[in-house]
């Protein structure tokens, strides 16, 4: 089968897929939703991907350490960071001619892009079984709008979301709330699932390696909003205090994201501030071994992955407390919450658990028991699967994953 201006055609589609999952980015899907789509497949579902690319971004995944011969994947333009309306609009056209050609029994919408844009075809095309999942609310919240602006996001959003058998992920209470604000869904054809999961079990716990130097540790995007100049402040503030606390960030640029540092910051940065700029990491865990305090001043967010990761390794965390973030962290006993947008309060904290040794181990302990109750990815995938058997007899009888 030929699917216009496809980038990636894994295997030919020959037959009715069962379940779509429709994404901005295939990087996003393989690494936070690719194990859902693997039970699927080794339960005899048909699973297909449709997904955005910008060519403007870099690519951090090596796609090569994923065997995809068994998903039918397919890509096509969709610029991010910019309002793009022809690319949006192309976008639209294309997955709304893919629809009414293969005609999938569910479809997967993740991010609050593709939900605007997958809802408005499932409501014109008046699909049925459509599983709108809200991986954050990110940038559009954060940010004021103008009451035009505002109105006129709601009255799509609630026209996008409307209908009849839809199902309703969050990973947290504030964006649910958001959203419900918007338009109100049933509640149980909702649910809060904490974050994509990890896989406990291939992940062991070692206590932190003693050392001279306490490392402080931040991983993400290197956007404003991950409150990466926080985390610059409060380095600086803490070594004027502690010259033996080491600060490393680990993360990449993200050119197409308006909230994204740029080169130059990045070289102004390094020359005013106390901390080691160490580019993208593929081994995150291997990292967040070798660290003592894990951070991220975050904004706002879904559910941040990269705190889902520190606690399975057993890392005592400070956070901020916003959506999302405070939900990753049971306060002073997996972490530390602190106000956004305060250096001074996250300095205060780094200290603190930089010389409290005991404190530091209870937390790190306390957090790796959290992610093997909470963030456990057989959990995740398992009410994913109730989910699909609740919209679609297609998917009555999926086995839960042990």
């Amino acid at each position: 089968m030929e699917c216009f201006d496809v980038r990636i055609l894994v295997r030919k589609l020959e037959e009715k897929l069962d379940i779509l999952f429709v994404v901005n980015e295939l990087d996003f899907f393989l690494s936070h939703r690719l194990p859902i789509a693997r039970e699927l497949v080794n339960q005899g579902k048909k699973v297909g991907v449709f997904s955005g690319f910008d060519k403007n971004t870099n690519s951090n995944l090596d796609r090569n350490m994923f065997n995809l011969s068994d998903l039918y994947i397919y890509e096509i333009p969709l610029e991010r960071g910019k309002s793009g309306v022809i690319q949006n609009l192309y976008f639209l056209f294309k997955l709304g001619f893919f629809l009414i050609k293969n005609k999938p029994e569910l479809i997967h919408l993740i991010t609050l892009k593709i939900i605007f844009l997958g809802g408005i075809l499932s409501r014109i095309l008046r699909l049925k079984n459509v599983v709108f999942a809200f991986s954050g609310l990110g940038f559009t919240f954060i940010n004021e709008r103008n009451f035009i602006s505002d109105y006129l996001f709601r009255r799509i959003l609630r026209f996008s979301i409307d209908g009849k058998k839809r199902f309703f992920i969050f990973q947290n209470h504030d964006d649910m709330t958001e959203i419900r604000d918007i338009h109100e869904f049933s509640l149980t054809n909702s649910i809060i699932i904490p974050g994509s999961g990890v896989d406990i079990g291939s992940i062991d716990f070692k206590k932190e390696k003693k050392t001279k130097n306490i490392s402080v540790v931040m991983a993400s995007r290197l956007l404003f909003d991950k409150g990466v100049k926080e985390f610059f402040d409060a380095a600086k503030i803490v070594n004027k205090i502690d010259k033996t606390i080491e600060f490393k960030i680990f993360g990449s640029i993200d050119k197409p994201n308006p909230n994204s540092l740029t080169e130059d910051d990045l070289e102004q940065f390094s020359k005013r501030y106390p901390v080691k700029i160490m580019g993208y990491s593929r081994n995150i865990f291997s990292v967040y071994k070798n660290a003592n305090i894990i951070v991220l001043p975050s904004y706002r967010e879904g559910f941040p992955k990269s705190l889902i990761e520190a606690a399975a390794v057993g890392r005592a965390i400070i956070t901020t407390d916003v959506p999302g973030c405070r939900e990753a962290v049971i306060h002073q006993k997996t972490g530390i919450l602190v106000p956004s947008k305060d250096p001074r309060a996250l300095a205060k904290e780094i200290l603190y658990l930089a010389n409290n040794d005991y404190v530091r181990g209870r937390y790190a302990e306390g957090a790796r028991e959290l992610a093997l109750t909470k963030f456990n990815i057989n959990s995740v995938i398992n009410s994913h699967m109730k989910i699909y058997s609740k919209l679609s007899n297609n998917f009555v009888g999926l086995k839960a994953k042990r």
